[in-house]
């Protein structure tokens, strides 16, 4: 089907997860998620999330050896960066959305991350979610993509 519109675009011009490095697998409901999340915690907690995401294989573990870098991959910056990110992490944390063990780099050193759906679902049966056109969106694209079962 992409040929049939953009047949002037070459192969080498894409990036394929099966030929190029530095991909991961996310959910594809992935903005949705962000917004029921940042919803939940009433701040933007997503960024947080998206950087940490990025940083995982498919053990789902972060290793954090470097702060500041993960503050500033997640949008912070200015005079207190890493504090603001530690909030962040801290509302992840509360919200579900990760573990974190301690080391070497602090409370954040190891972070897992959870099935956000298994997460969301739990906050619906709990009344902590709003059923309203977020969420409703995010269900519709997790049945569109075969994940509707996990809400």
């Amino acid at each position: 089907m992409r040929h049939e519109f953009f047949a002037d675009v070459s192969d080498d011009l894409l990036w394929h997860r099966k030929r190029n490095v530095g991909f991961l697998s996310i959910p594809r409901c992935i903005t949705f998620i962000s917004m029921v999340m940042d919803d939940l915690a009433k701040t933007k907690i997503s960024p947080t999330y998206l950087a940490l995401w990025c940083h995982t294989f498919d053990e789902s573990l972060v290793i954090i050896n470097d702060q500041e870098a993960m503050a500033f991959e997640s949008g912070f910056s200015g005079t207190r960066p890493v504090n603001t990110w530690k909030t962040r992490m801290k509302e992840l944390e509360d919200l579900g959305f990760i573990k974190a063990a301690a080391g070497r780099s602090g409370t954040y050193n190891y972070v897992l991350i959870l099935n956000p759906f298994k997460v969301i679902r739990k906050h619906r049966e709990e009344g902590s979610i709003k059923i309203d056109a977020t969420y409703r969106a995010l269900f519709d694209r997790a049945l569109e993509v075969g994940a509707g079962d996990e809400l």
